[in-house]
């Protein structure tokens, strides 16, 4: 059965660009919602009676949201890159080697080992230190910060998705 938890339910008196929308992985019945242009909002409780709260300390504009393990990631558009660790109201930049002249609008990825291994796209990648920006990666421990580099090389692939298959990290 579906339930409608709509733009009147986020409380912000206006249409809102929903972006993506996870599952907190530590709590079935807490939800975060990416929103373009309304920073971001958590859902708690919503298995039953919702309550919506906007993050305040989140980017402007939240393209997508994903975990890698209970770690938040958020692509940000022209801010780039962010995390969060629970309770997810503290968000930290992460974008050593990124150009924040492009738009970043994805960001996936998986645990393995000690390690978080990230993937974020851009939808206008512009070339940096001879190589485009379009889909980048950062391996680094779960609780370290990412630093970037180029996984498309010179090619200038402009997408709006990246998704990265834990169970197949090839």
């Amino acid at each position: 059965t579906w339930t409608q938890v709509g733009t009147a339910q986020l409380g912000v008196g206006h249409d809102v660009f929903i972006r993506s929308i996870h599952v907190d992985p530590s709590d079935p019945t807490i939800v975060y919602v990416a929103s373009f242009g309304d920073r971001a909002f958590k859902i708690t409780n919503a298995h039953a009676t919702a309550t919506v709260t906007q993050l305040a300390s989140a980017p402007a504009n939240v393209e997508e949201i994903s975990f890698v393990g209970t770690r938040m990631y958020a692509a940000c558009n022209t801010s780039g890159l962010y995390t969060a660790s629970s309770p997810y109201t503290t968000w930290t930049t992460a974008n050593t080697g990124l150009s924040l002249t492009s738009s970043w609008m994805s960001v996936a990825g998986f645990v393995s080992g000690a390690n978080h291994v990230v993937y974020a796209g851009c939808a206008n990648p512009l070339l940096s230190g001879g190589a485009h920006q379009c889909i980048m990666k950062s391996t680094h421990t779960s609780g370290g910060a990412p630093s970037w580099s180029t996984v498309t090389g010179t090619a200038a692939i402009e997408h709006e998705m990246v998704k990265a298959d834990g169970s197949n990290p090839t």
